[in-house]
């Protein structure tokens, strides 16, 4: 499967949590920036 769209599904079910205050916003913020550094979305894509 594409990392796009792995990415895409973990951010979907993090935005779930958040939505149901299962998680944090500092929590929220910190998953997802290590879930871009893991499929090296962004800026991370270029390192």
């Amino acid at each position: 499967m594409d990392n796009r769209l792995k990415f895409s599904e973990q951010v979907a079910m993090l935005d779930h949590l958040k939505t149901k205050k299962l998680i944090t916003t500092m929590e929220y913020d910190k998953i997802k920036l290590f879930i871009k550094k893991k499929y090296k979305i962004g800026i991370y894509a270029m390192e």
